[in-house]
């Protein structure tokens, strides 16, 4: 038997854990700085934020950008509110409150929710921050709220922002495609998968609330061993696809394939990367490579794919079963006539009765095949297996 190897080498852009702090510690304890008012009060509430990044998203929350922040009583998102309404503005340096925030010597120790980008006073409760991921824009939380306490000397309440959706990378390569590989649009569809929902801030948890259609478009060239940086990627709502299939719709060419995700869970703050191939004869996601990466972690290195074979089937009946293949996290397409479809185990195709039809069957990672039946089988080119 004959086997060709692929070699398949992909690159993610480097990750890093980067923390970034907007308001320096010499700051904190001064309760005369500015902070952003003409005339600030000694007793006037100062927020810090920091960012759980990597490359590609937000690394820090920098000049002109906006939150609104909750001020509380206690701890707890249920507990009763100091001020309402607020929206925070980071200008020079610092961030500035409206309305300002003052502590007093009733309430000297104050607890700080927050959430970026801003969404107009009203509209929402900090339990259903709207998310609508058609926008694309890295949704920031506090999480847990933070405190601050004026009898203590600690004005600057610190929140830590972390990242509320999830980030889906698109890893592709060709195998013998012969197209230039542009790349113009992804969109990703199914029935666990929305667009919209709302987010507590202080869990990070969205509940789904609604779906459209929506693509992100693109301007990239797929390279044969796949891209080195700036890797096409898109936010999604945290979801999996384990219960409920999903598919990713590719634009390359001009032609729009559509192909079944791997059983993934697609997490909130973190980047799932999914490494695909295309060929002349489809598109096809590399489930054995499919990965996720926490938002501070820092290396993507990816397998080799290995043992590409090809076999055509000249075949008149009115369907025709895949072979089974031995070997591990084998994948492949199936091309019969104008029918393409992924490899999936016991999966079968359906062709018009008396008639001889050529079915192409690419697979990569077996070692083997066998057949359950012969019948309706007219010949089999295994020149390139």
């Amino acid at each position: 038997m004959k086997f060709s190897k692929y070699l398949y080498i992909a690159g993610l852009v480097a990750l890093g854990s980067t923390v970034v702090t907007s308001c320096s510690d010499s700051k904190e304890n001064d309760p005369g700085s500015n902070s952003g008012n003409n005339t600030p009060s000694e007793k006037a509430l100062r927020l810090s934020t920091n960012v759980l990044t990597e490359a590609q998203v937000t690394t820090e929350l920098g000049e002109a950008a906006t939150m609104n922040v909750f001020v509380k009583t206690g701890s707890s998102l249920s507990s009763v509110d100091y001020k309402q309404g607020v929206k925070a503005t980071y200008q020079n340096g610092d961030w500035s409150l409206s309305p300002s925030v003052e502590f007093t010597d009733q309430n000297n120790a104050l607890f700080v929710f927050a959430v970026s980008p801003f969404k107009a006073s009203g509209s929402f409760d900090p339990l259903r921050y709207p998310v609508d991921v058609t926008e694309q824009v890295d949704v920031l939380y506090s999480g847990s709220a933070a405190a601050a306490n004026y009898t203590q000397g600690i004005t600057t309440a610190r929140l830590t922002m972390k990242h509320a959706l999830a980030m889906a990378t698109f890893n592709i390569s060709k195998s013998s495609y012969v197209g230039e590989g542009k790349l113009t649009a992804l969109s990703v569809n199914g029935e666990s998968v929305f667009t919209e929902g709302d987010l507590d801030i202080s869990t990070g948890n969205i509940t789904g609330t609604n779906r459209k259609a929506f693509s992100v478009a693109f301007d990239k060239t797929i390279d044969a061993a796949g891209w080195k940086s700036d890797i096409p990627s898109m936010w999604l709502i945290p979801t999996s696809t384990k219960a409920a299939e999903a598919t990713l719709s590719a634009t390359i060419d001009g032609k729009t394939y559509e192909v079944t995700f791997p059983q993934v869970d697609i997490r909130g703050g973190f980047q799932t990367i999914f490494h695909l191939i295309l060929s002349p004869n489809g598109l096809v996601f590399r489930p054995d490579q499919t990965e996720t990466v926490s938002l501070n972690q820092g290396t993507d290195d990816p397998q080799l794919a290995q043992l590409y074979g090809q076999l055509v089937f000249k075949v008149n009946a009115a369907e025709f079963k895949f072979p089974s293949f031995t070997g591990d996290n084998v994948f492949g397409n199936i091309v019969a006539g104008s029918t393409m479809l992924n490899y999936a185990i016991g999966g079968k195709v359906l062709l018009s009765a008396g008639t001889t039809t050529d079915v192409v069957v690419e697979t990569w990672n077996s070692t083997g095949f066998s057949l359950d039946s012969l019948e309706g089988i007219e010949s089999i080119d295994i020149s390139q297996y």
